[in-house]
């Protein structure tokens, strides 16, 4: 085989392994984006936070916005059997992450 031959072949391996990995890191930001997901990790983030009943009404990620978070009540911790009553209602929260940190460490 001539080493031309060799090089356009050895382009063509290393390009389709290039597209085979763009594609799913692709699939894998286009499934961490959806609401469902986003809202599993903030509910996640929030059990360990708050430590209290709450509840999300949605959550929504944007890259250039950050989380979107709709409808956040914080409720008291209940006692006996009474119901329990939200202290905080939040309509719209809006976290902006630090991409920096989050993609290099810090």
């Amino acid at each position: 085989m001539s080493p031309k031959l060799r090089k356009s072949r050895l382009a063509l391996v290393l390009g389709g392994l290039l597209a085979v990995v763009l594609v799913i890191v692709g699939i894998n930001i286009k499934l961490a984006m959806r609401p469902e997901a986003v809202q599993a990790r903030v509910r996640a983030v929030l059990e360990n936070l708050l430590r209290v009943p709450f509840e999300i009404g949605s959550a929504e990620l944007d890259l250039s916005d950050g989380v979107s978070l709709r409808g956040l009540r914080v409720f008291e911790p209940t006692r006996g059997d009474r119901a329990p009553a939200a202290l905080l209602e939040f309509p719209r929260i809006r976290i902006v992450p630090d991409y920096g940190s989050l993609f290099f460490g810090s």
